[in-house]
């Protein structure tokens, strides 16, 4: 059983972070993914005599299969926070104030990710 906690993180270590949550899931996943593989030919050899063994498996994998998904969760929603607060910043210019009638004095210069005077940028 997995409980959802909430904590915070230095931005510096989210990446590592998501990384870790997502390699939990490999094991896991592999297990299954042989399980599977063997109930798919305990039926072909078993047929009807397998179908209540079978079912238990199946009902199994999948449980496991949902405490993977809950992880994965947890690392895309660490990983999208960190896009949104550090790459999409990055790129974002920050909003303007709200301009009078007259022409804006100053313009957004994505290279140095600043606002440069209009003169500075007509020279």
């Amino acid at each position: 059983m997995r409980v959802r906690l909430t904590y915070s993180e230095k931005l510096s270590e989210i990446i590592n972070k998501v990384s870790e949550l997502a390699g939990e899931s490999i094991d896991p996943l592999a297990k299954n993914l042989k399980l599977i593989e063997s109930l798919v030919e305990i039926l072909k050899i078993e047929k009807d005599d397998s179908a209540i063994y079978v079912h238990g498996l199946l009902d199994r994998i999948r449980k496991s299969i949902t405490e993977t998904d809950e992880v994965l969760a947890e690392a895309s929603a660490l990983l999208e926070a960190y896009i949104n607060g550090v790459i999409n910043a990055a790129t974002t210019p920050p909003p303007q104030p709200e301009s009078t009638s007259q022409a804006p004095s100053n313009t957004w210069d994505p290279k140095t990710k600043s606002y440069k005077k209009k003169s500075e940028e007509e020279e």
